[in-house]
């Protein structure tokens, strides 16, 4: 995760893990409800903007390296926007907003890595 050393400076690295592993299982759950089998093997990776409240900020899917498969982008961002918002900061991390990155793999008709 790319913000994972700036963010360490300023917080206890196990409540931001937590955080982190709390985050991802909530989008992974949605993907799994919203995700049709038949994809083939694609990885998408998003970024996002989370409010210290844990409201969902901005996203951005980054499109150089993620697969070009728009169904697997559209269902990998709406999936983000329906697991928002997330619950608060836990109290060590900052109270300004925070970005996170999460790398998707979809291997033959499921989601493997989130």
């Amino acid at each position: 995760m790319r913000c994972y050393q700036v963010i360490c400076k300023a917080t206890d690295k196990n409540e931001y893990a937590a955080y982190y592993k709390l985050i991802r299982e909530k989008i992974k759950e949605k993907l799994k409800s919203n995700y049709r089998y038949g994809y083939t093997k694609d990885d998408i990776n998003v970024s996002f903007i989370l409010n210290f409240d844990g409201s969902l900020v901005n996203l951005y899917v980054n499109r150089d390296s993620s697969s070009k498969n728009r169904e697997l982008v559209e269902l990998t961002a709406l999936s983000v926007k329906q697991a928002s918002p997330f619950p608060p900061f836990p109290k060590a991390m900052p109270r300004s907003p925070v970005s996170f990155s999460v790398k998707v793999s979809f291997r033959n008709g499921y989601t493997e890595d989130i």
